[in-house]
């Protein structure tokens, strides 16, 4: 992936390495585990009981922008 520095500002080009990153870990994923479905974040499903429970008790610690203390006090 290239990324161009234009008149767009820092911002599209911090969102272009997370991008990178992201897909870097779902390869990584993909080629270290011996998975019958490779992980697709696309299919990752939106609505997951057991995700919003972890959420709703304020287990979010290494969840990037919801592990502050000021975060997981506003979801409880």
């Amino acid at each position: 992936m290239k990324i161009a520095i234009a008149s767009s500002g820092l911002g599209h080009v911090a969102r272009g390495i997370e991008t990178w990153a992201l897909d870097t870990a779902v390869a990584l994923v993909n080629k270290r585990t011996a998975r019958v479905e490779l992980l697709d974040l696309m299919k990752l499903p939106l609505d997951d009981k057991k995700t919003f429970e972890l959420i709703q008790a304020g287990d979010t610690t290494g969840v990037f922008q919801m592990e502050s203390r000021g975060f997981r006090e506003l979801i409880r």
